[in-house]
């Protein structure tokens, strides 16, 4: 997803009860990134750290050097920790609400759907490809069909898979975590 709220790449297919951290390691997403043929090769040099290009992700996803995820937070947690968690929540939030409006438009989305299972993931791209093209044109989604009747078992959690690198995600982090503070 872009800061436009336009998705820029949908790995449709898994079922929604499977971690969010499963789905990215199979996706092609991930393969680009590994490979470094992800995002481009723009560094910046922040304490001594040489930071680049990162995709921002919610606590589910694993520390990686091109995805950013925000420290977990518990009593030792500092105050610059709880600060980069806050702007990282900040940043993340026109990939949430253009999510919201995803829903909002095509409400299909929260419930079973009723299709033979095989078409589910072109249904879903469909709606994915519909909502760029409202996006694109300005096409207006009520806060109210957003926010109505959305089934209470549809948020995301973290069911405890604890993928870390022992690369420089941790290095890149305290990085941003002091540029930020500062």
């Amino acid at each position: 997803m872009d800061y436009r709220g336009w998705f820029m790449n949908a790995y449709i297919g898994w079922p929604g009860k499977v971690h969010d951290a499963r789905v990215l390691v199979n996706s092609s997403l991930y393969r680009k990134a590994m490979s470094d043929t992800l995002l481009p090769d723009w560094k910046r040099t922040i304490s001594g750290v040489q930071v680049p290009l990162v995709i921002l992700g919610d606590p589910a996803y694993p520390a990686l050097s091109w995805l950013m995820k925000p420290y977990p937070e518990n009593a030792r947690s500092t105050p610059e920790e709880k600060g980069f968690n806050y702007r990282q929540s900040r940043a993340r939030m026109p990939v949430k609400n253009a999510f919201g409006r995803l829903k909002g438009h095509w409400r299909c989305l929260l419930k079973r759907m009723d299709c033979h299972l095989c078409n589910v993931p072109n249904v879903v791209a469909s709606r994915v490809v519909l909502h760029n093209m409202c996006e694109m044109f300005g096409d207006h989604c009520d806060n109210e069909w957003i926010h109505r009747d959305e089934p209470s078992g549809m948020q995301v959690t973290n069911h405890g898979c604890n993928y870390t690198s022992a690369g420089q995600a941790s290095y890149i982090r305290n990085a941003i975590k002091d540029f930020v503070n500062n």
